[in-house]
């Protein structure tokens, strides 16, 4: 079937939405394609081309693809999701998409945005469908696992922010653009509803879940949605442009999966029975979060973005070492009171990658590495990592140099 036809019968079958759960997956497979595709043009240098910015494989023996190879995976990518959207059987196009990311993420920790976790794992299961019309029983078990995943996307990322780097510096530089158009005399009771975010984001998730506040969580979403992209969007900061789609595609995948589902019980959408997609949602997106809490289980696989309790790392270095830099580069590093310099590995990625780095300390003590390169003396470089924060200790901050790395 050409394209031509695969629009044309696409259009034709699906003229409406409507809520019944053939609709559901099919919008639900747009959005998901749209989101992932406007993620990746907007973090081009993430994903192909030369930079600065290292790679960080899973493996230190595995090479770099090798430029144009990089931009034409890129591409097919791309052109294999507009394919998705339009087909009506997406299978072959969906398992391709997720063979490709799944290589570039393995070259490359920091492609591992929690957006992409979320759309790949939704891809993972609209690729097992049988996309046949008849497969009601397994359709309702697949919409009621993505379910899980947004239901539960909400749940721990309130319970991320409940602590006080997000109540004293977050939420205040979050809600300043709004806070701004108001007397000066109302900022701190703007201030003293980053009190309640933690929970009215929590309370969305298990809302979503349940048949009596189901009305009101969706609400809640769409609302939490507008609330984040005027703070962060282009009439806010203006900041990480990347993860915009992602607060457009959630709070929508919360309409498609619940709304009007007044028969689809709290009970009904956690229980496994015999769906295997349903028991690998509950694990990944339901229990494993949980063990971030612990610093056991990494951040972005946990919603933690917003909370601002990430692994912070600053490279310190010498001012030999920061007049060796790359001309770019020079421009983020910043001088220090000791007559050292020091450059934030977040303002670097997002300079130029336009994505936030993977905040784990395996992740950016890899970072410190390439910096490492312009040293003639190891100890003229050094990695200060301000340590997450989990509920039940503090790692405190780690100081790492040269020589440790080997």
């Amino acid at each position: 079937m050409n394209l031509l036809a695969i629009v044309k019968n696409s259009v034709t079958t699906n003229r409406h939405f409507s809520f019944d759960s053939e609709s559901r997956l099919y919008w639900l497979k747009i959005v998901i394609s749209l989101g992932l595709i406007s993620g990746l043009l907007l973090s081009l240098k993430l994903w192909a081309g030369a930079r600065f910015y290292p790679l960080l494989p899973v493996l230190d023996i595995l090479p770099p693809i090798p430029n144009p190879i990089d931009w034409m995976i890129l591409l097919t990518i791309l052109s294999l999701l507009t394919a998705t959207i339009f087909s009506s059987k997406p299978n072959r196009f969906i398992w391709a998409t997720l063979a490709l990311v799944s290589l570039l993420v393995f070259l490359d920790q920091t492609r591992l945005q929690p957006w992409v976790y979320e759309y790949s794992f939704i891809l993972f299961g609209l690729a097992f469908f049988s996309w046949n019309v008849q497969d009601t029983v397994e359709r309702n078990a697949l919409l009621d696992s993505f379910r899980i995943v947004i239901a539960f996307h909400f749940f721990w990322a309130g319970i991320q922010k409940i602590n006080p780097v997000f109540l004293l510096d977050t939420f205040p530089w979050m809600i300043s653009p709004i806070a701004q158009l108001f007397p000066e005399s109302t900022t701190p009771l703007f201030h003293s509803f980053g009190l309640l975010v933690p929970f009215i984001e929590a309370g969305i998730g298990v809302g979503l879940l349940t048949q009596r506040f189901r009305k009101k969580a969706i609400l809640a979403a769409l609302l939490l949605g507008v609330f984040v992209l005027w703070t962060i969007g282009p009439f806010g900061h203006n900041w990480n442009s990347v993860i915009w789609p992602w607060n457009i595609v959630v709070p929508l995948l919360a309409v498609i999966l619940f709304a009007k589902t007044p028969d689809v019980s709290f009970f009904e959408i956690l229980q496994p029975k015999n769906s295997r997609m349903k028991l690998a949602a509950l694990v990944m997106f339901g229990v494993l979060p949980f063990f971030s809490l612990f610093n056991a289980w990494d951040s972005f696989l946990s919603f933690a973005l917003y909370s601002g309790n990430l692994n912070q790392a600053s490279i310190f270095m010498s001012e030999n070492v920061q007049a060796r830099l790359p001309e770019h580069l020079r421009g983020l590093v910043q001088p220090d009171t000791d007559g050292r310099y020091f450059l934030l590995v977040s303002n670097w990625a997002l300079a130029e990658l336009n994505a936030p780095p993977y905040p784990e300390i395996r992740t950016h003590k890899r970072v410190l590495r390439s910096i490492c390169a312009f040293a003639d003396n190891p100890l003229d470089v050094t990695l200060s990592m301000s340590g997450r924060l989990s509920w039940f200790n503090r790692d405190g901050r780690q100081m790492f140099n040269c020589p440790q790395l080997h």
